[in-house]
């Protein structure tokens, strides 16, 4: 039986970093090496979530509308870069 360890290495990627920086894309490329059934899985269901979770945001809150993209984007790239 396998795990998920995508948020444990989202949280060690980000050691160091202030909560308002992104990730170097050489980090994010780093976990997507690391990605395997379980991870994929995961990022897919959390694009659906953020997804879902925009829906609820209210029109005049742009700032998290953009932060809840911004999370949309950086999962694509996890699965985009997990594939080779």
């Amino acid at each position: 039986m396998t795990m998920n360890k995508l948020p444990h290495l989202i949280t060690k990627a980000r050691k160091g970093l202030s909560p308002w920086e992104s990730l170097p894309d050489s980090a994010i490329v780093k976990i997507a090496r690391k990605c395997g059934r379980d991870e994929v899985a995961y990022a897919h269901i959390r694009i659906k979530e953020l997804r879902a979770e925009r829906i609820m945001v209210e029109d005049w809150d742009g700032d998290t509308q953009d932060d809840i993209w911004r999370a949309i984007t950086f999962f694509e790239k996890i699965l985009l870069l997990s594939r080779g």
